[in-house]
């Protein structure tokens, strides 16, 4: 069933694309080099897709002829063009250049500024579509992450520090960053044979986004050791990936939305049809966390695929980022680290049945498990709100009304009281019969309701 429905949302996917590409909006998802300069002459079938390295982010080698031209197209057709700046610009190896964008099916040839090398060679040229800048190289070699990445620079006070290794994929750190630099290099102290890693283009600020790096330069002059800026003081992760050898930083911001899906949840692979039960709610404690709770089960009675298995997706869709643990079938239970930037798509595992609590901080990209019961965890129970009840009271009522949780009594009076589900308070009251208590209006999450000395989980 899930291979099935991957298949009509690939099918979905592309019928949409194929209508994005009738507007004039430019995509960061692919680009083509084209023009008679490269291998592909003019013709628009035979270039293949650049490199994408990051989103907006391309790159490509190989040989250019110099006198000839080229440019880029944002579609395999003549419609959306990328170019330059002046007629027949001249580029060559170790610059920087400026590039314009232009959506047009009928494109004037006084107004298509090609590219055009200044001498025959094999390049590296990169295109950043964020920053609408293109930076050409004399032709790389794979680069190489060291055995140990440091980072250092004025925005981590002069100090340097090692970046730990995740699952021998990705180095990683988070830092409270001040304004200024940072630097990464393969050696403590920055010497005669110290290898930097630099952004792509010069002054690139991860306050905004994200910046990676595929070229490596030996020199310890200034100019070479500027790194990245940073202008906001904050949190930010930084990363190392070992597989593409990209390196980039990031500024942390909470996500909106988590959900989680599998072979063992509730709705299994399903995040369309009821969201609300799978999303992750924001911790009350911590602005970093966010938390998942319910019911996992090995057993659900279907023909599911992996069914002790789940993921976790930053979007109803399944071409989101996605998390997941750093080696297959990870057990859930106990904290661990998260990977964010891709990789195989292997998830976590359950051990058995029960009523889990899922904490991630997604700051420092750790996961807490948690098996709150194994045994009597009300699957299949009634519940207003969807929520297994910890315990029932038919004296009190409770029911959720335009984003607030509303207790009606039968008749005694009695204290009421709602938490998060990591315990801190949200807010109390009274409930008696001819006054009902209302909470003030509340963020979507699940809810701990206290009425008298019951209790019951509410989602809202």
């Amino acid at each position: 069933m899930k291979k099935l429905f991957l298949q009509l949302c690939f099918m979905v996917t592309a019928s949409v694309a194929a209508a994005a590409d009738m507007s004039n909006s430019m995509e960061l998802s692919r680009l083509y080099i084209i023009g008679d300069a490269t291998p592909y002459q003019w013709n628009i079938g035979e270039t293949p897709e650049m490199d994408r390295i990051a989103e907006g982010v391309f790159r490509w080698s190989g040989k250019l002829e110099g006198g000839r031209e080229f440019k880029f197209l944002n579609a395999r057709d003549f419609h959306k063009h990328i170019f330059g700046t002046s007629c027949r610009q001249s580029v060559s190896a170790g610059s920087t250049y400026t590039l314009t964008y232009v959506a047009d099916w009928a494109l004037d040839g006084s107004r298509d500024f090609k590219f055009v090398p200044s001498e025959t060679a094999d390049y590296t040229i990169y295109v950043d579509l964020n920053t609408m800048m293109m930076s050409v190289r004399e032709l790389e070699e794979p680069v190489r992450l060291p055995a140990t990445l440091y980072a250092t620079g004025s925005a981590l006070g002069g100090s340097t520090v090692a970046l730990p290794l995740f699952g021998n994929a990705e180095y990683k750190a988070t830092f409270q960053l001040t304004p200024g630099n940072i630097i990464l290099q393969d050696t403590p102290e920055a010497t005669a044979e110290t290898t930097f890693y630099t952004p792509l283009f010069d002054g690139v600020d991860i306050t905004f986004g994200t910046a990676c790096s595929s070229s490596l330069t030996k020199s310890v002059s200034s100019c070479q050791r500027q790194g990245w800026s940073v202008s906001i003081p904050g949190t930010y992760t930084i990363y190392g990936i070992i597989e593409d050898a990209n390196v980039y930083a990031r500024r942390f911001r909470q996500y909106k939305e988590l959900y989680l899906v599998g072979g063992c949840c509730p709705l299994g692979w399903n995040y369309w049809t009821a969201p609300q039960s799978i999303r992750f709610s924001p911790s009350a404690t911590s602005p970093e966390e966010m938390v998942w709770e319910g019911t996992l089960k090995t057993d659900w009675g279907e023909n599911r695929e992996e069914p002790n298995k789940f993921k976790i997706l930053t979007a109803q869709d399944w071409g989101s980022v996605n998390f997941h643990p750093y080696t297959a079938d990870e057990a859930i239970i106990g904290e661990s680290c998260y990977r964010s930037t891709g990789g195989s798509d292997v998830k976590w595992t359950i051990p058995q049945s029960g009523y889990y609590r899922i904490t991630l901080n997604t700051a420092k990209e750790t996961l807490r498990g948690q098996l709150v019961s194994a045994v009597g965890y009300g699957i299949g129970e009634p519940s207003v709100t969807g929520i297994p009840d910890a315990a029932r009271n038919e004296k009190f009522k409770i029911r959720v009304s335009s984003s607030s949780i509303v207790v009606t009594a039968d008749s005694s009076a009695a204290d009421v009281v709602v938490t998060s589900v990591d315990g801190a308070l949200v807010c109390k009251g009274r409930v008696d019969r001819p006054q009902p208590f209302t909470s003030r209006r509340l963020t979507h999450g699940v809810y701990l309701v206290t009425v008298s000395t019951q209790c019951k989980r509410v989602l809202l």
